[in-house]
């Protein structure tokens, strides 16, 4: 009898694990789907929306409907997006976010966010973009934002954050785009974005960095901006910077750098767009290779200490 009873439980747990692996019992999937759409609504009850952006986050539907909401095709219910940028949003971005562990895509920028950027980012380990731009974000950019190791866009453009630029910013191999400008950010520019290999745009400018810019940032192959403009950098320019054939924008107006611009950059500079020096304390000649440059469009250089003649190329390009 016992044997039987034995046998009869046997068989109803190998069928229930059967049933659950073919999903026609999604429970597990269901109460995660629960996790994402419960943390959506926390990050709603922890802001205001004035213009009512949010009014279709309600229990009534499926946050697959939700605005600026995209979800999992393979995980029905698994939030991939957030895309709530230029609503009017006000108030702090709740911890709640780093439940949300598909998120691929965070783009919150042009909005009213305040307080710091909650640690639980961190937690995104599939986070690909990151846009927390022109909001009024307070505090440390967070170290742990390291965690996310798939990002590849980053920016926080037009806040005011202070502290440090993390050195750990390093590690994030699979960055291509790091935007930190218009905060209130100070120290030195870290060595370790050298590391940085995919990284194509690396844009600093309007904080209060100082110190010397690092010459490891030569290592940076697939660099196209390179904007530092608006800080209290000092020493000299790398000449090795000036040997990457990528760059288009070479921005480092109104620091205070000082040395002369090396004579053959109109001929390793071939991508060259924008060149800005401004308000520097560079001196010597301004190479005429520069006339080799033929995409050149604009060129500032005015308060500075150059001497000699101007080169032929300015009469062609926007020169100020």
């Amino acid at each position: 009898m016992e044997f039987h009873k034995l046998s009869f439980i046997l068989v109803i747990f190998v069928t229930l694990v059967t049933l659950l692996s073919l999903n026609f019992l999604p429970t597990s999937q269901y109460l995660i789907a629960e996790t994402d759409r419960s943390a959506l609504l926390a990050f709603k009850n922890a802001i205001n929306s004035p213009l009512g952006a949010l009014s279709s986050w309600n229990e009534s539907s499926h946050c697959s409907n939700w605005t600026g909401i995209t979800c999992s095709r393979r995980h029905p219910g698994r939030v991939t997006t957030l895309s709530l940028q230029s609503m009017s949003l006000l108030g702090p971005i709740s911890p709640y976010i780093g439940n949300l562990s598909f998120l691929k895509i965070v783009s919150l920028y042009d909005n009213h966010f305040t307080g710091q950027i909650p640690q639980d980012i961190g937690r995104l380990l599939r986070l690909q973009v990151l846009w927390l731009s022109s909001n009024k974000l307070t505090g440390n950019i967070p170290k742990n934002i390291t965690s996310c190791t798939e990002l590849e866009n980053f920016s926080l453009v037009n806040n005011e954050l202070v502290g440090e630029i993390p050195t750990e910013l390093g590690s994030l191999s699979k960055l291509q785009k790091l935007n930190l400008s218009e905060n209130l950010l100070a120290g030195t520019i870290p060595v370790s974005l050298s590391n940085l290999s995919a990284l194509d745009s690396l844009y600093l400018s309007s904080n209060n960095l100082h110190g010397y810019i690092p010459s490891e940032l030569s290592k940076l192959s697939r660099l196209e901006i390179f904007q530092i403009s608006g800080n209290n950098l000092s020493g000299n320019v790398p000449p090795q910077l000036f040997n990457n054939s990528l760059i288009n924008v070479f921005a480092v107006s109104y620091n205070k750098l000082g040395g002369s611009i090396p004579h053959y950059i109109g001929t390793t500079l071939q991508n060259l767009q924008y060149l800005y020096l401004s308000g520097n304390h560079f001196h010597g000649l301004l190479p005429n290779s520069i006339s080799n440059i033929s995409s050149l469009s604009e060129v500032s250089v005015p308060q500075n200490q150059f001497s000699g003649p101007v080169p032929g190329c300015f009469a062609r390009s926007h020169f100020s």
